[in-house]
């Protein structure tokens, strides 16, 4: 059997070895192209940088002469004027040397279409490829040309466009100097244009040497591959004869192995059926499995024994997140689990109704690895949420107990007011003294009043009575009527509250718990900021748009909270307060209302902060909520 694999394997690596073999032949003959192409960009550079010399240093010395009148006006002569002939006698010259050292020469050709020596007159191919160049239609061209005795390769680049200084010697006959005339008469090289390419370079570069070179490292590459390939085939050789002698215990040590995950499954259906969370496994609707919470809680298991029923807990379902369930219970686990993924973060409210009995529990899901099976674990929360309850009935008892104090402490003013007016006009009725305009303005001072103490009748019953649905509320709104229930206390203890509030802030949402956190925060910095000079206690409140949030910041500059206390803020029962000042449920339930109720977050810190160039300490809130926009 491994014989057999092996043999597939010998074939793959042949296959291998053949393949890197055509990959070394391909790179070595691009790189000898490329480096030959280097070497003769190298030559042309020098030989451009030649023509460069004779046209902008070696002509100017000319007609500097020839301008102050050392030499005549017409004289021409190649050797010294003519950029093409100067070079090309140098790549002569060039070569002559090459063959001396017993080097194969390099050509570089100068053709033209329009040549002043009929000794650079271009092919059709070079015609051809000139006139690709003035079209912008390549930028080089390379060809390798193979004769009977060696190997060319071929490269063309443009040379520069004529400019206004060619013309000199390139636009019509009567301007260039008699001298090139006499030489080369008044037909070749001239009527050019100035921006078109003239010439093109040819260089034929022998490339047998480079090829030779090319097959050496091809041959020395391929032989350490086949040696590398060599060993490792040995090497996977000696590793398969040893399998098979492993091969001969795998069989065992399957067996034994197998016993094993029967020990671990039993074991871990111990720990499932021990834990106080029910879990069950739905596969395509039905019910697949499920631990001994399962079937104590539907009064299925009798005797040790588990009972299989058709009926599974969701068959019992009642509400999902407190609202009837979305969809029909019975559809595949795969879109229960996408809606309750999708729905939250992955727990979530459900209540079940078994034996006129409704039982809450947090619900969770997960699918086994990407089948269509759903785990389901409930963790019954009834005693919870019924212990939940008995705290906000406590916290609500606690914050009317503190509106009553602030609705008798803002009614003393308007109730004296109206006490004031009316005892006022009696006595004036007795003494004939109340004139028409007294009475109209006590009476207008007793309504005014009169509708201040109903508006605070609405608010304070509006808090005490609660929202117990979602609505939709401007956060300015919200904040107003906050600090008018405060407003006793601000007054009393001379709490100079600074607010910096966008207007345009809307949220979905419990409306009146958002106002209950407030004032639990407030009374909070209240009871620090009571102990602090009159004249220095400070209560900030802002609200504003970040990015699709909105962010709350509540601060004081009371000190701060210790670390010790920041760590255990929100605990429930936690205070550091006497134990008649409160019973340290306020900032527990003020969390639970902005996480839970309004899907937001609450943090609390020490912060340093300056107002009015002065620097301050104390305890800042941050409510981050999700942002409506209209």
């Amino acid at each position: 059997m491994y014989r057999f694999k092996f043999k597939y394997i010998a074939i793959l690596s042949l296959l291998s070895f053949l393949i890197l073999t055509f990959v070394y032949y391909k790179k070595t003959l691009i790189n000898t192209i490329r480096n030959a192409k280097v070497k003769i960009n190298e030559l042309l550079v020098q030989y451009k940088a030649f023509r460069n010399y004779v046209g902008t240093v070696q002509k100017e010395e000319v007609y500097r002469f020839q301008k102050n009148g050392t030499i005549d006006a017409d004289y021409f002569h190649p050797a010294l004027l003519s950029s093409t002939f100067s070079a090309r006698n140098v790549n002569h010259m060039y070569n002559e040397l090459k063959k001396e050292l017993g080097e194969k020469p390099i050509t570089i050709r100068f053709a033209s279409d329009n040549p002043r020596n009929p000794l650079n007159k271009a092919s059709k191919k070079e015609s051809n490829l000139l006139q690709k160049f003035n079209n912008n239609e390549i930028t080089e061209y390379s060809e390798i040309i193979t004769n009977k005795d060696e190997n060319i390769l071929y490269y063309v680049l443009p040379t520069k466009k004529t400019t206004q200084e060619c013309m000199k010697c390139h636009s019509n006959p009567e301007l260039a100097p008699k001298g090139l005339i006499e030489l080369y008469g008044d037909k070749n090289g001239f009527h050019e244009k100035v921006g078109n390419i003239r010439a093109i370079l040819s260089t034929s570069y022998p490339l047998d040497e480079d090829l030779a070179l090319a097959q050496k490292t091809f041959t020395l590459l391929t032989g350490i591959t086949f040696l590398i390939f060599s060993m490792m085939l040995f090497i996977v050789y000696l590793f398969i004869k040893h399998l098979n002698k492993i091969n001969q215990t795998l069989d065992d040590k399957v067996i034994t192995r197998t016993k094993e995950l029967i020990k671990e499954k039993e074991y871990i259906k111990k720990i499932l059926d021990v834990n106080p969370s029910i879990i069950f496994v739905l596969k395509e609707g039905k019910l697949y499995n499920a631990n001994k919470q399962f079937y104590d809680f539907l009064g299925l298991y009798n005797n040790q024994e588990y009972v299989f029923s058709e009926k599974v807990i969701e068959d019992y379902f009642l509400e999902f997140n407190n609202k009837p369930f979305p969809f029909d219970k019975k559809i595949n686990s795969k879109i229960w689990y996408e809606y309750l993924v999708e729905n939250q973060d992955g727990t979530h409210n459900i209540s079940i109704d078994l034996n006129n009995t409704i039982s809450f529990f947090l619900i969770s899901a997960s699918v086994i690895d990407k089948k269509n099976e759903l785990v389901i674990t409930l963790q019954n929360i009834t005693e919870q949420i019924e212990k939940d309850k008995l705290l906000f009935e406590h916290s609500k008892l606690s914050s009317m107990a503190e509106m009553i104090e602030n609705i008798a402490h803002q009614w003393r003013q308007p109730l004296s007011i109206i006490s004031t007016s009316a005892t006022g006009m009696l006595m004036q009725k007795e003494y004939n003294l109340l004139s028409d305009e007294q009475f109209i303005k006590s009476c207008n001072v007793i309504d005014e009043n009169t509708q201040y103490l109903s508006r605070t009748i609405d608010e304070f019953r509006s808090f005490i009575r609660g929202d117990k649905d979602k609505v939709h509320f401007n956060l300015s709104e919200n904040i107003n009527i906050f600090l008018q229930l405060v407003n006793s206390s601000i007054n009393r203890y001379q709490i100079k509250v600074i607010e910096n509030i966008d207007n345009e802030i809307y949220l979905d949402g419990y409306s009146n718990e958002i106002v209950q956190c407030f004032v639990s925060i407030f009374t909070n910095a209240q009871y620090v900021l009571k102990k602090l000079p009159e004249n220095e206690r400070y209560f900030f409140i802002s609200a504003y748009k970040s990015g699709h949030k909105v962010i709350i910041e509540l601060k004081d500059n009371g000190g701060g909270i210790s670390p010790d206390v920041l760590s255990r803020i929100f605990e429930p029962y936690f205070t550091t307060k006497h134990q008649a000042q409160g019973v340290g449920i306020g900032l527990h339930l003020t969390y639970n209302m902005i996480v839970d109720g309004m899907k937001g977050s609450l943090d609390a810190t020490t912060l340093e902060y300056r107002y009015n160039n002065i620097k301050y300490k104390g305890a800042n809130f941050k409510i981050t909520l999700p942002l409506i926009i209209l």
